[in-house]
């Protein structure tokens, strides 16, 4: 924690629910948030009135996250669609980047070497 609240920065990017801890850390305090869900953290298949499965605490973590979150990156319009399923008051400040990567043509690098 003392490392991490030693840089500067405006934008913080949290790509995982379970370091939802850091936002007691006060590294976070008046910085904009963007949490990156490549997943929404239920068991395949989930239902809709136990969609964690009795996971709690990643459940909790998780919707601490994407509460305070500025911005929900999710990595595919299906986890996009998950999350608004599951909640759809996060429909506004939802964004779809896939694999976290901007598909902007042109962009994309064809050469591997």
């Amino acid at each position: 924690m003392e490392k991490l609240s030693r840089f500067e920065f405006d934008i913080g990017v949290i790509h995982f629910h379970g370091l939802d801890y850091l936002m007691d850390s006060g590294v976070f305090e008046d910085k904009k948030i963007v949490y990156v869900i490549h997943s929404v953290p239920t068991p395949e298949p989930y239902f809709l009135d136990n969609p964690f499965g009795g996971h709690i605490e990643v459940q909790r973590s998780f919707e601490r996250l994407s509460k305070v979150a500025d911005i929900l990156v999710c990595v595919s319009n299906c986890e996009r669609e998950k999350l608004i399923r599951l909640y759809p008051r996060y429909d506004s400040k939802t964004r779809v980047i896939y694999n976290g990567i901007d598909m902007t043509p042109g962009e994309v690098k064809k050469d591997r070497q």
